[in-house]
């Protein structure tokens, strides 16, 4: 399928996903979690219009979400299956990074700062698996001209 075709079907996608998450009951989150103790989750507006009462961590976190959704949902749109989970996955673990990063910047807690560190470490690491594969993957794909199953 040619690419504008693909990067059409991604931005379709992501509006008709927003757009249910906007309306659908948000999954259930554990105690202490604002849901969970009756605040109400912003609009994905909000955040944009508050950024001049948002901590540095707050607007990280939301600029590593932003990042992260796009390029999930560009690699999402492969044709085989194994290849659209893995490529979807790079980028989310990268956000995860990047989040962790932004956590970092304003955490006070030392146990979450230790999360915060632990995940950067097992999110490279994990990265680096998922881009090893798919280099294998190519490799096998460009020597036989088929797809192969790993």
């Amino acid at each position: 399928m040619p690419q504008k075709i693909l990067t059409a079907i991604a931005g379709l996608i992501v509006a008709t996903t927003v757009a249910s998450a906007q309306q659908a009951s948000p999954q259930p989150l554990p105690a202490g979690c604002p849901a969970a103790n009756g605040q109400q989750a912003q609009p994905s507006h909000a955040p944009a219009m508050q950024g001049q009462h948002m901590s540095e961590t707050h607007r990280g976190l939301i600029e590593a979400m932003a990042k992260m959704q796009p390029a999930m949902m560009q690699g999402m749109m492969a044709r085989d299956p194994d290849v659209a989970w893995i490529c979807a996955m790079i980028p989310h673990h990268r956000g995860a990074i990047d989040m962790a990063r932004a956590a970092l910047r304003g955490a006070s807690d030392a146990e979450s700062r230790k999360m915060a560190e632990d995940t950067i470490k097992m999110q490279e690491e994990e990265i680096a698996k998922l881009e090893a594969w798919v280099s294998r993957y190519a490799a096998r794909e460009n020597r036989t001209g088929s797809t192969p199953r790993p």
